[in-house]
């Protein structure tokens, strides 16, 4: 806590002679004569209101609060100019200082019955002073949400059915947002898809066809599954929104998407979602690891930056090739982004013979001349589905396609008299 925050905590408590003082024996020491007598300056301004309302002397309430609120001014006066001075941005509020912010902002919003009353003047000191202490009270936070916010997303879809109208606005504008990652809207698109195979909803859908229209690398290609998995349950429903419907349709136009429809429809029916890659030792399932609790840990992208890589590093064997595991994990075009995390999770439990097998079979893997673009993330929803244990969550993957199944997406995305 600064020394402008111990005054200010003085202040609010009703110490104005020990904040005085404080602020004295801080100002002498300023080694700036212009700044040094600026805050000298100040600090006599603030012994002149104690003084004059002779304060702790039959002193009332009124008395005691006006004094504290121009104390508490006249010190963000000159934390105001003592930053400026010294090149370093005003500091966020404290939680000391905090409860004074939250009474103020309630004491402004409080002013709602009475706003008409206010000439343009005052209303314009109240929209001031409403954006200052809005922004002092959330600056902070609203920085460490938006670091989780794609978990915090992927929680209020999975957990909850409906969503506030500015929830869906927040997801569009994230969509051409490039200062967030990929593998973070990736998580938001997994949300976005098994709330779909929960409970349909046109607002999701075209959230993930807007997602799936932007374009971006390993994003659209996981939206564009979420669409079909959803359409394969739920297809009938679409009558009921002509708008989401038509955009589904203008959707099938872009050759891009119209050919990723024939993969996507090639994985599905051919199941080769439902193929076990290589050496993973099929003992270990994931259900029975604490990290695999989490349905997001299901579906989140195997990535460089992930932390559990670094977690995970120190735990490899000591064997040939064992540097290049981690990038051939990445790289590889076959195995399930939960696969990969379980690799990780259990290649100490490997032994060395069937790690360098792994190894081999990654290395043998980059010859496949499959794209394989789609039918992991079909497969993370498979092992989600058939592992997590969400009775909920409903997409037919296990069974045989019935004909008018086999059908289904090209019927919702093709078919125009529908």
């Amino acid at each position: 806590m600064n020394i402008f925050d111990l005054i200010r905590k003085s202040f609010s408590e009703g110490k104005i002679k020990e904040g005085i003082e404080s602020l004295l024996e801080y100002t002498s020491k300023i080694e700036d004569p212009d700044l040094r007598n600026y805050a000298i300056s100040t600090s006599a301004r603030l012994r002149l209101n104690y003084r004059k309302e002779n304060l702790g002397i039959g002193s009332n309430d009124e008395d005691l609060n006006k004094v504290i609120i121009s104390s508490l001014e006249l010190v963000d006066e000159l934390e105001e100019l003592f930053n400026k001075h010294s090149g370093i941005l005003p500091t966020p509020l404290v939680k000391d200082n905090k409860r004074k912010v939250f009474d103020a902002y309630y004491d402004l919003i409080s002013f709602n019955d009475k706003f008409n009353d206010l000439g343009p003047s005052e209303k314009h000191d109240l929209y001031l002073s409403s954006i200052e202490l809005k922004q002092r009270l959330y600056e902070g936070v609203d920085k460490r949400l938006k670091e989780s916010y794609p978990k915090i997303v992927f929680s209020r879809l999975y957990y909850n059915k409906e969503l506030y109208e500015v929830e869906y606005e927040q997801m569009n504008q994230i969509v051409d947002d490039e200062e967030v990652k990929w593998y973070d809207k990736s998580i938001i698109v997994s949300g976005l898809t098994l709330a779909l195979l929960r409970d349909f909803d046109n607002k999701k859908l075209e959230t993930l066809i807007k997602f799936t229209v932007g374009f971006e690398d390993k994003v659209w290609q996981r939206a564009l599954v979420g669409i079909v998995l959803a359409l394969q349950e739920n297809s009938n429903l679409l009558l009921l929104y002509p708008r989401t419907l038509n955009k589904l349709k203008q959707l099938k136009e872009h050759r891009i998407i119209s050919e990723a429809l024939t993969q996507i429809y090639n994985d599905l029916f051919s199941k080769s979602y439902k193929t076990h890659f290589g050496s993973i030792n099929q003992s270990f399932k994931a259900s029975n690891f604490d990290y695999f609790q989490n349905p997001l840990h299901w579906l989140v992208p195997f990535h460089r930056s992930h932390p559990i890589l670094d977690m995970e590093i120190r735990k490899f064997p000591n064997i040939d090739k064992i540097h290049l595991l981690p990038e051939l994990l990445v790289q590889d075009r076959h195995m399930s982004n939960s696969e990969k995390f379980l690799t990780l999770i259990t290649i100490n439990k490997m032994s060395k013979e069937e790690v360098s097998k792994l190894i081999e079979d990654l290395e043998g893997s980059k010859e496949c001349t499959r794209r394989h673009e789609f039918d992991r993330y079909i497969r993370d929803v498979y092992l989600f589905i058939n592992h997590f244990g969400d009775e909920n969550i409903k997409v037919s993957l296990e069974d045989e396609p019935a004909v008018e199944k086999q059908e289904y997406a090209k019927h919702c995305l093709n078919e125009e008299d529908l």
